[in-house]
Parts: C-alpha cells; sequence; structure tokens
C-alpha cells in the first residue's frame, strides 16, 4: 500500500465515523438542535479540556453530539 492508499483509507474511516456519530444523534432526536451556537461552543470547550486533562478517561459521547450538531451548520 502506498501513502496515498494509507491517507485515503483512514480519511475513508474518519468520514464513516463521523457519518455514524451524525445518523446516531439524528436518531435520538437532535436534542441540541435549539441550543444556542454560545452555549454549544462553551459546552465543547469544557469537555475538550476535561479529556485534555484525563485522557484516560475516554472521549464523553457529549462531545460526539455536539460535534454531530456542528455538523448541520443551521
Amino acid at each position: 500500500m502506498s501513502d496515498d492508499d494509507v491517507n485515503s483509507a483512514v480519511q475513508s474511516w474518519i468520514a464513516e465515523t463521523q457519518m455514524r456519530a451524525i445518523q446516531d444523534y439524528v436518531s435520538r432526536g437532535r436534542r441540541l438542535e435549539h441550543t444556542p451556537e454560545e452555549a454549544l461552543a462553551g459546552a465543547w470547550v469544557g469537555l475538550m479540556r476535561a479529556w485534555a486533562t484525563n485522557p484516560e478517561k475516554g472521549q464523553d459521547p457529549r462531545r460526539v453530539d455536539i460535534e454531530a450538531e456542528y455538523s448541520f451548520g443551521d
């Protein structure tokens, strides 16, 4: 496999992972749809800071929902 093939495979995997996260979020009703952007941004920053401080705990699923909501760009 060439470097380009590896890069393409990784990019495809990332895109599929994001798509599944968005599908999951939508299937649960887009609960953050009407949340003000400032609140979403503040929550996302807080979750990222908590993860950076304690990465062994893993990622908080709330962050994935916030990112899914941002993907709609409303």
